[in-house]
């Protein structure tokens, strides 16, 4: 490893010689050592790959792009502009806003405090928690999670079994099957699939193309285009 690309790692050991009372011999007793998370700093806008499996990154200074490819680690970030989760059960913890984030790989965790301009989820059983907003989000992966607590742009959920939730958002299309979608003010709603569910505040518009889709809208007014089999639509007042 190269330290000035990955950090340091402080690693503590202690012997202690204990003797056996009455036995007439002495037992050798090695401590388990302890280690310290693997400190990374990026300066100024550095590049950083995170390879090393099964550990603790901790990361300072201000990142450009961030890489990890390290599998069962985790990784606390203070600042980036992009970060790459490359990695199978990997936890990656954002406190800035990023222009892009991808998460790519399975059980892959993403938590970022601030707003993300692009944010790609492709990996199953995969989530991504955002407590700003989202301009532009694609959900690949099946199973996964997508939780923003700020407004969502145009998102886009081409998988099986996902959910969304967010306060806010311009469209949605759900070109899956078996999607949980829960948005509180959104202007379009498009869904090209299968059994996909939708629970929104408000909606002004809503086109449904598929079967045995269901979508509640609970205020407002809402116009609706529906084709397909077995597709229940309940809107508080529906425009033609």
């Amino acid at each position: 490893m190269n330290p000035s690309l990955f950090g340091s790692r402080a690693i503590s050991g202690l012997t202690a010689l204990v003797t056996a009372a009455g036995l007439g011999f002495e037992a050798l007793a090695l401590a388990a050592p302890t280690y310290a998370a693997v400190t990374v700093d990026c300066g100024t806008g550095g590049d950083v790959q995170l390879a090393d499996a099964n550990e603790d990154y901790l990361l300072s200074g201000s990142c450009g792009t961030v890489t990890v490819t390290a599998a069962n680690a985790t990784v606390t970030v203070p600042s980036a502009a992009v970060v790459r989760v490359l990695s199978a059960n990997t936890t990656v913890t954002v406190a800035s806003s990023l222009q892009s984030a991808e998460v790519s790989q399975g059980n892959a965790d993403l938590v970022v405090t601030g707003s993300v301009d692009s944010l790609s989820v492709a990996g199953a059983n995969a989530t991504a928690n955002v407590t700003g907003g989202v301009s532009t989000l694609t959900i690949g992966g099946g199973n996964s999670e997508v939780t923003t607590t700020g407004a969502l742009g145009t998102a886009k959920i081409v998988a099986s079994n996902a959910s969304l939730v967010a306060p806010s958002a311009t469209t949605v299309t759900i070109q899956g099957s078996n999607n949980d979608l829960r948005i509180g003010v959104l202007r379009q709603l498009t869904i090209k699939g299968a059994n996909n569910g939708a629970t929104l505040q408000k909606a002004k518009k809503v086109s449904v193309k598929g079967a045995n889709n269901t979508v509640k809208v609970k205020k407002g007014k809402t116009t609706v285009k529906v084709s397909g089999a077995n597709n229940h639509i309940k809107v508080k007042k529906r425009i033609k």
